[in-house]
């Protein structure tokens, strides 16, 4: 799949693209060294997002929006997009990423599941699905992951040269 970089200048430290949230076009940030991938409120709440109950966080109506004040939490998406990959019924971590220009960041977990390459002369990034989960939710935290990556020499390495090749 290709997707045309949206933001990218070989002097910048980090690369954007667009993708659709719930059919809402959003921003998003590529960023190897970010655990896992985050929805900003302010995107998620134009998206639809909703919280998700079977988060760890307390269970609550499935009917209320993501609240702007709050803090981070866990949300069922009905679909995410990008290139010509669709992901359905996903849950994904939202939380306030303050002033970052994009809506969202894709993280580490997303580079773990594919294999993404980006052609500077094109002003294109290019990724196939390689397996496993594409958004690392409910299955570990931030810190279980990072700390999964200093304490794991492989996995630190997997991911160095996924972010290298970028």
């Amino acid at each position: 799949m290709a997707l045309k970089l949206e933001k990218f200048d070989v002097r910048e430290t980090h690369i954007a693209a667009k993708a659709f949230l719930n059919g809402q076009e959003i921003s998003v940030m590529f960023n190897s060294t970010a655990p896992v991938s985050t929805i900003s409120t302010k995107a998620a709440e134009k998206a639809g997002v909703r919280r998700d109950t079977a988060s760890n966080e307390p269970a609550k109506p499935n009917s209320i929006p993501v609240s702007p004040v709050a803090n981070e939490c866990i949300a069922q998406v009905q679909s995410f997009t990008i290139g010509g990959e669709v992901i359905r019924d996903t849950r994904i971590k939202v939380e306030n990423i303050g002033s970052m220009e994009e809506d969202m960041v894709l993280g580490a977990d997303f580079f773990l599941s594919h294999c993404i390459y980006v052609a500077n002369s094109q002003d294109r990034l290019y990724f196939t699905y390689n397996g496993g989960p594409v958004f690392a939710v409910g299955t570990a935290t931030d810190r279980e992951i990072a700390a999964a990556m200093r304490d794991d020499p492989a996995l630190a390495k997997k991911v160095r040269r996924r972010r290298d090749a970028i």
